[in-house]
């Protein structure tokens, strides 16, 4: 299994980056490999919940949540995805002064049997890494920009100061 590691504090209480890491939808705002994501399960949040993202340029890959400590750790499993044929990320979070210590890494096997590792050597890591570093990156983005607010006129004929 290869690794990709990632270990950054985020300028964000932990109740911030934790809400971006469970709504699993929200990972195509963050993620820029990310087109869109969508919950496939009953539960959209939670131990076993599901989603399907689809990649950028193309494709797409499915994840169930198989570790789930609210405000503190998440684990993704790869259910299906090319050319992965096992993966799995884990998210850890933790108070680090005013924000956020983010310790995240990403183990994954490539299929294609005995060309597998060479692929993986050529190809696959060098993306993946990317990858991984971009949404980690934009993770931090995303939980350090102020949450928006909507002022709504009392009156609606009036504008919004």
């Amino acid at each position: 299994m290869t690794p990709l590691r990632a270990d950054i504090v985020i300028a964000a209480p932990r109740t911030r980056v934790w809400d971006l890491l469970a709504d699993l939808e929200s990972v195509a705002l963050w993620s820029p490999a990310v087109r869109a994501a969508e919950c496939t399960s009953d539960r959209p949040r939670g131990l076993g919940a599901q989603r399907r993202c689809h990649m950028r340029p193309r494709g797409w890959l499915t994840e169930t949540v198989t570790a789930w400590e609210p405000e503190r750790l998440i684990e993704l499993t790869v259910d299906q995805a090319s050319p992965i044929k096992h993966g799995v990320g884990r998210f850890e979070l933790s108070d680090h002064g005013r924000g956020t210590r983010l310790r995240a890494g990403f183990l994954y096997e490539v299929r294609l049997g005995p060309l597998g590792p060479v692929i993986d050597r050529l190809v696959v890591h060098r993306q993946l890494s990317s990858s991984w570093e971009q949404a980690v990156q934009g993770l931090r983005g995303h939980a350090e920009r102020p949450l928006q607010t909507t002022i709504t006129p009392s009156n609606p004929e009036e504008p919004a100061p």
